[in-house]
């Protein structure tokens, strides 16, 4: 259970401006730790639906606000280290991320742009002089690559769909 349960850029991401008294239940280090963080850090600790931050003993609290301390101590040091740029692309990159898991590649996608890396890689290698056969034969397999090719497919879509309608314009 010593597993950290919520990413730094989640914790980083709260506000707490407003909390009330009665919202904080623990604090790490001097920052407040919410009743909502502990009920995300149960969620995501498998805990039974029926176990709630006000039915733990004093103990079962204390681990779980364990696993959540170690994000919260990053997420301050980020906050007083990374420049706004860094933070501007760290909040970036997860927002990204979380974006993908959304966008939809079929099949037929990823086998065309299999095959097009494929090719692409044979056809510089034959420039190079290399038997082609054995260039295609050593080329790894669509499985092997599939994730990776996804995961650039994705991206590229949700960079295409964020830029459709930006105006740049330079003075």
């Amino acid at each position: 259970m010593k597993k950290h349960i919520i990413s730094v850029l989640a914790v980083a991401a709260l506000g707490f401006s407003g909390l009330q008294a009665a919202d904080i239940v623990a604090t790490v280090n001097g920052q407040p730790v919410t009743k909502e963080e502990m009920t995300q850090v149960l969620k995501m600790a498998g805990a039974d639906k029926n176990v709630t931050w006000d039915k733990l003993d004093k103990a079962k609290k204390e681990e779980y606000v364990r696993m959540l301390a170690p994000s919260k101590v990053m997420a301050a040091r980020a906050q007083k280290e990374l420049t706004q740029q860094e933070k501007e692309g760290v909040l970036a990159g997860y927002w990204m991320q979380k974006k993908m898991q959304t966008v939809q590649v079929s099949d037929k996608e990823l086998k065309e742009a299999y095959q097009k890396i494929k090719d692409s890689y044979i056809a510089q290698q034959k420039k190079l002089g290399a038997n082609v056969k054995q260039v295609e034969a050593q080329f790894p397999p669509f499985e092997m690559l599939k994730p990776q090719i996804e995961s650039k497919l994705k991206q590229d879509k949700l960079i295409d769909a964020v830029m459709k309608d930006v105006k740049i314009e330079i003075k």
